[in-house]
């Protein structure tokens, strides 16, 4: 026997195809707007907090407690950089990480970190690390030195 061949299995088949296409309408919908928020109001924090860093580095001097204590404020991982020119390059050398063992390991070369240090301007971005994705900010301080915070999109 057919188990569609009531009027009943029939409705409730079909109302599950309903739910089922409207829960992937909204879906489709909503989750890239969503994550577009999240993302935006991420850099947007970070930016905030990484000017009132780039303050309070300029007042009181940066070293791995600075960098531990901006890090718990911003709610971030913060990595300190000193530049260094040579030959018409500039690099960028790891000084503290609020992140003590991870430093040589996924910061360094850091394309927003490098795009502040040329520009000598806020650089913001996104970038994938061991395919997790953060929203980072970086400042440049008046000797070429750069802040970089950055922050987990796994939400």
């Amino acid at each position: 026997m057919n188990p569609l061949r009531s009027v009943g299995a029939r409705l409730s088949f079909a109302f599950a195809l309903v739910v089922v296409g409207a829960l992937a309408i909204v879906w489709i919908a909503l989750v890239p707007t969503l994550q577009r928020r999240l993302e935006t109001g991420t850099l947007a924090r970070l930016v905030q907090s990484a000017e009132a860093v780039r303050k309070d580095a300029a007042a009181a001097g940066v070293d791995q407690d600075f960098v531990d204590d901006a890090a718990r404020t911003a709610n971030a991982r913060v990595a300190y950089f000193e530049a260094l020119s040579g030959g018409g390059t500039t690099a960028l050398l790891p000084q503290y990480d609020s992140q003590h063992l991870r430093l040589d390991s996924d910061v360094i070369d850091d394309p927003v970190a490098m795009r502040a240090s040329s520009s000598r301007k806020l650089a913001r971005g996104f970038v994938t690390r061991s395919g997790e994705a953060f929203a980072e900010v970086a400042v440049p301080d008046r000797s070429g030195a750069v802040l970089l915070l950055t922050s987990s999109l796994h939400d």
